[in-house]
């Protein structure tokens, strides 16, 4: 049994089945809330031995298939990194491991956070959870770009996980957070609005902020075929121009926001959203 096991073959008819609460469970066990701190990025991660990749597919298969994400999310998701699993080979006497990330803080605010506050957490993983929402919450809505927010977004960052622990002996000193943080990062003013084609607006500046976009390109083919990339210079490079000039064109066409270039139709479309928000201005 445990470590000295080396049979990790299942039955031939075996099915993993995947419900909320057995998802839950295992979240609570071997899940892991946190937040990368340059950049700034808030993540989810499940690790377990290399023998568990099996599941892990299943895991992703299920979040994909239950979160509530529209067919352009579905294809970014299988065409990035936002949400994925990755391998390492075993270091010394360690053993190789996976992992499951969610990297990504619009799957994470608008579906995988409202998922998990559905269900009855039963352990003190709850309280990393809690407050992972409030940093969630804070990335998305670009409240860290104000500088005492961001501190106090770390802050909390650091009484997390491991640092939570009274037996706690790292190099990292544990962080004392008071209501008073917590009320802060919770009140702190957006600055940043997210537009519905996957665009980000400054709201101080007014200016979009191109490098956090989450979007995908449908290309419409002068056969009527439908074509999706990822990013704005890969549409650009099919339909034969450069993508300053496509990025304008995106942004002034009157029909839809769908620019045409050389008989072909571009339309950005925003993904990881459940509502889409129809201010442009």
């Amino acid at each position: 049994m445990n470590t000295s096991r080396t049979n990790f073959n299942m039955p031939l008819d075996h099915q993993v089945k995947i419900t909320p609460y057995w998802l839950l469970g295992l979240l609570e066990g071997e899940g892991s809330f946190y937040l990368n701190r340059n950049p700034i990025r808030p993540g989810f991660q499940i690790l377990l031995t290399a023998t568990q990749l099996p599941l892990l597919n299943k895991i992703k298969e299920y979040l994909e298939n239950n979160l509530g994400f529209d067919n352009y999310s579905k294809w970014k998701i299988n065409n990035s990194s936002a949400m994925s699993i990755s391998s390492k080979k075993s270091v010394g006497d360690s053993k190789p491991t996976v992992t499951f990330d969610i990297r990504n803080v619009r799957i994470l605010h608008n579906f995988f956070i409202p998922y998990l506050n559905k269900l009855n957490f039963l352990s003190k993983k709850y309280l990393d959870f809690s407050d992972f929402q409030i940093i969630c919450q804070t990335v998305y809505n670009g409240a860290h770009k104000n500088s005492i927010i961001k501190e106090l977004m770390v802050k909390l960052s650091l009484s997390m996980n491991d640092f939570r622990l009274s037996n706690y002996k790292g190099k990292i000193p544990k962080q004392i957070i008071t209501q008073n943080d917590i009320n802060m990062l919770k009140n702190a003013l957006p600055l940043s609005k997210h537009l519905w084609d996957g665009r980000v607006r400054d709201i101080l500046t007014g200016k979009i902020d191109y490098n956090n976009e989450s979007s995908v390109y449908s290309i419409l083919n002068p056969n009527n075929e439908e074509l999706i990339v990822k990013s704005l210079k890969e549409a650009a490079d099919i339909v034969g121009v450069n993508d300053s000039t496509l990025s304008k064109r995106l942004d002034t066409e009157s029909t839809d926001f769908i620019a045409e270039v050389n008989h072909h139709f571009i339309k950005r479309i925003g993904v990881f959203y459940k509502s889409k928000e129809t201010d442009l201005k």
